[in-house]
């Protein structure tokens, strides 16, 4: 439940999401908690070893530091929601905050497509942290790139000089900035994060770090915007039990922990693994993976070559399963050159998943994921997103259940499953910035700005 003491009726009133069918809205503070708490389960439960390892290793409060801080950045996400070009859109709470004193130039219906609330959040949160806490600016952009980007593009400069030439969009004059700095120190006491900050600007964060915590950033954003777990209504907000009821209902899949096979030699590994005929040996090659698996210095890149046949994609698995163990990953990718050949990869897969152990017993079901637009015509992915997810996990291979998870099979969520199978093209795309101006919003003309 998010504590509103030191909270003022000013930032109390500014809203962060509506249903316009219903009527129903919910303010800034409480959406900007929602987040923080979600990101901090989603560090607890959801998050590989791997990924806080990355993020915590830079830190000088090792995991605790990683903690925080995806909690503040998760917390202040939404920060250049507190704008007039984002509090414009509607209309009955733009005029309860008028009637307050939130002053609205003129000039920001037509342009206000000029200041997406993620780059004015970027923003907003440069001029608090150099103005407040003595951070360069260069420093504090390489944290506020994560606010800047969450809804999955980073802004550049281009994007913040649009707003930069437009002050009255951010709102620089009236209420607007006491109020965004009063939010953002709110939400800094809130997640435990303000004595941190002037340790955390020290830290220079890599662009690798940056990319995994704007992905938890997204992801808990997505959760806590979800109006039936995180329902609107001033009962709805206050309830005690808030996180807790939508966490459950939501109950996300834990990671899988490899379990560590270095005892088993690759006959007996395969033999576990695999469908073999009774005292059948592995080909040279898969023994040489796994032996190249388990010799790699760091992770890295492993490239096998070998023909048809030759059982290169069970060589893989091994080879996954070993370097998981290693890295503390908590699942993989397998990326096939088109539908048809991730079709008949899943089935493999499946195959592989129900023998494969898990270091944490009872942990529930594994999850997993057919990733092409046209899975639900694959008979054993339907199978499996239509059943429920299982409250038991075994030991070791044998007993092993696996589901699809509802929510993480809705768009865009698929790849965040723990074993996914798709095509190369969805990992590629992935990485690559959509392209901006293929539609003309009805404020471009006006603004110069295409949104």
């Amino acid at each position: 439940m998010a504590d509103q003491h030191g909270l003022g009726e000013s930032a109390r009133l500014v809203w962060g999401k509506t249903n316009r069918d219903r009527g129903f809205w919910l303010p800034l503070y409480r959406h900007l908690a929602d987040s923080a708490d979600v990101a901090g389960l989603l560090w607890d439960v959801w998050l590989p070893a791997s990924v806080r390892q990355r993020i915590a290793a830079l830190l000088p409060g090792g995991a605790d530091d990683g903690r925080r801080l995806v909690r503040w950045l998760a917390g202040i996400h939404d920060i250049g929601k507190a704008s007039p070009a984002f509090a414009w859109q509607v209309p009955y709470l733009r005029r309860a905050m008028q009637d307050h004193g939130f002053t609205f130039d003129r000039q920001v219906e037509a342009s206000r497509l000029c200041a997406p609330h993620g780059p004015a959040g970027h923003l907003a949160l440069v001029d608090w942290l150099t103005a407040e806490h003595g951070w360069a600016r260069e420093q504090a952009g390489a944290y506020a790139v994560v606010v800047g980007g969450h809804h999955g593009v980073p802004p550049t400069d281009t994007d913040l000089d649009e707003i930069r030439q437009r002050p009255y969009l951010l709102g620089v004059d009236g209420l607007w900035p006491g109020v965004r700095n009063e939010l953002l120190c709110w939400m800094s006491r809130y997640t435990d994060a303000t004595d941190r900050l002037p340790a955390w600007r020290e830290v220079a964060l890599p662009q690798p770090v940056q990319v995994l915590l704007t992905a938890v950033v997204i992801v808990a954003d997505w959760i806590a915007s979800n109006d039936e777990l995180f329902p609107y209504g001033y009962r709805q907000e206050e309830a005690p039990d808030r996180l807790a009821r939508a966490w459950e209902e939501l109950d996300l899949p834990i990671p899988w922990q490899a379990v560590d096979v270095d005892g088993l030699d690759a006959a007996a590994l395969f033999a576990r693994r695999f469908e073999m005929p009774a005292g059948a040996q592995p080909y040279p090659v898969q023994a040489a993976v796994l032996e190249q698996a388990r010799s790699m210095p760091v992770p890295g890149l492993l490239i096998v070559e070998a023909p048809m046949g030759e059982g290169k994609t069970e060589a893989a698995l091994a080879a996954v399963e070993v370097l998981a163990c290693r890295t503390g990953a908590g699942g993989c990718f397998l990326a096939l050159p088109t539908r048809a050949t991730g079709d008949a990869m899943f089935s493999r897969v499946l195959t592989w998943l129900s023998r494969l152990p898990d270091a944490d017993v009872g942990r529930g079901a594994r999850d997993a994921a057919l990733a092409h637009g046209k899975a639900m015509l694959n008979d054993e992915y339907s199978r499996l997103y239509r059943g429920g997810l299982p409250s038991a996990i075994a030991e070791d291979e044998g007993g092993t259940e696996i589901a699809v998870h509802g929510w993480l099979a809705g768009r865009k969520r698929k790849m965040l499953s723990s074993f996914v199978v798709g095509t190369v093209d969805q990992l590629l795309f992935a990485a690559l910035q959509p392209a901006r101006g293929a539609a003309t919003s009805r404020a471009g003309p006006q603004s110069g700005c295409d949104r």
